[in-house]
């Protein structure tokens, strides 16, 4: 024992061995073979076969405190020589993202070409509506016993209420995916713009506004749930918003590129 960790074999009862491990005096017991503390000033051989197992002292145990605590002292240490940096304050700016995007010139620019598509569909869907109505008012004309005739006009009438049905689903999810491409495309130019914003104002951080997002009346755990999960600001003092700035920023480059057109 005294090899294995260094100690100093002293006197101490006949029959036992005694040594000092990290300050704790510990005798072997002649008659059992194992370690003991000595809590009090006298040791008689055979006392630690009557104690708790819970006090006996086991070589592994203190190895591993051993390497606890120079691991420790060892982090201690290179903390000491490496000081971690104070953290720096950052400058965070605010965006209220519908506003932004309601309110750039390219986005009415582009709606509008949408709108003018649209009208084109809608004037088609239009003229199949229009054929509909006729066909009920031939229907009128037409005398009773006129039956195959009637059988035709029926007939053309559902083929063409199936056209106009197909044809505005059809419609309308090209004007869906229309706009999800403006959306998408003004999404991405807000993120750079914002970007360059940050870069140009010396902001680290350009961060979407949710505060206007409040719970709606009357809802569910659930919706209020998803809601209160969904948002990241509760309270923010005045002076953070850059969202009229941006915009001027972002109207001015998308007037600058039509010039160059």
């Amino acid at each position: 024992m005294g090899d294995a960790f260094g100690a100093d074999l002293g006197g101490g009862a006949k029959g036992a061995d005694r040594c000092t491990v990290l300050g704790v005096s510990l005798v072997r017991d002649s008659v059992c073979g194992e370690w003991a503390s000595v809590v009090s000033g006298s040791y008689h051989p055979g006392m630690s076969a009557l104690r708790s197992r819970s006090v006996w002292f086991s070589p592994t145990f203190a190895a591993a405190c051993v390497l606890g605590i120079c691991f420790v002292a060892g982090m201690s240490v290179r903390s000491g020589a490496r000081p971690m940096p104070a953290p720096t304050a950052a400058t965070v700016g605010l965006v209220d993202i519908r506003k932004l995007m309601n309110s750039l010139d390219e986005l009415k620019a582009r709606n509008e070409g949408v709108a003018a598509k649209g009208k084109s569909l809608q004037d088609k869907l239009a003229d199949l509506d229009k054929q509909i109505k006729d066909i009920d008012n031939e229907m009128k004309l037409l005398p009773e016993n006129e039956t195959r005739k009637r059988t035709e006009k029926v007939a053309l009438k559902f083929e063409l209420r199936a056209t106009l049905e197909a044809r505005a689903k059809a419609y309308q999810q090209m004007i869906n995916l229309e706009n999800g491409e403006i959306l998408n495309d003004l999404y991405t130019k807000v993120q750079k713009a914002a970007g360059q914003f940050a870069a140009r104002e010396g902001y680290d951080f350009i961060v979407i506004d949710d505060r206007a997002i409040s719970l709606p009346p009357n809802g569910t755990d659930k919706e209020y749930n998803e809601i209160i999960l969904t948002k990241r600001l509760l309270h923010v003092k005045d002076g953070f918003d850059v969202t009229d700035s941006l915009l001027t920023m972002m109207n001015n480059e998308y007037s600058a590129s039509l010039k160059k057109q």
